[in-house]
């Protein structure tokens, strides 16, 4: 089941990296139907802000106020700090993650935590992880920055 929803995030990553930015996708999935899907435009539009979990948490907010926990959030990599805390704090239940980050993850860091272990239902990850890390060296390989992305 999970593979089916992250391969939209895939498609999504691979959206990202056609317009030059790092190949992140995201999708929302509430009661088995994608209510949103979204991908990383931070070097496109110039703005930290959008990545791909948060394009995807800005198209549904309202909706997550009344639903978030029956909610599952899928992203191609480990969600960073930002994204982790707006995604903990809508109340999502499940987190799905592809590539892991061991430079900016946190996912490790809300599993240790009291208070935001106590808020996640589920995460789940490495999720078609191979083929979100050759996404990731794809971009790490045409455009030489971010090279802590890049894995074997």
């Amino acid at each position: 089941m999970h593979e089916k929803y992250m391969r939209i995030a895939l498609e999504e990553a691979q959206v990202a990296l056609d317009k030059g930015n790092i190949p992140i996708g995201a999708c929302i999935v509430l009661d088995g139907c994608v209510i949103s899907r979204a991908h990383n435009e931070v070097d496109s539009s110039r703005s930290d802000l959008k990545h791909a979990e948060m394009q995807a948490l800005t198209q549904v907010d309202s909706r997550l106020f009344e639903l978030s926990t029956k909610v599952s959030i899928y992203s191609t990599l480990e969600p960073c700090a930002m994204c982790a805390g707006a995604i903990v704090n809508t109340g999502i239940q499940e987190i799905v993650y592809g590539a892991s980050d061991s430079l900016v993850g946190a996912i490790s860091v809300l599993r240790t935590n009291g208070y935001y272990q106590t808020r996640l239902v589920n995460v789940v990850g490495d999720v078609l992880a191979n083929e979100s890390q050759q996404l990731l060296n794809q971009y790490v390989d045409k455009y030489g920055c971010r090279k802590h992305l890049k894995h074997s």
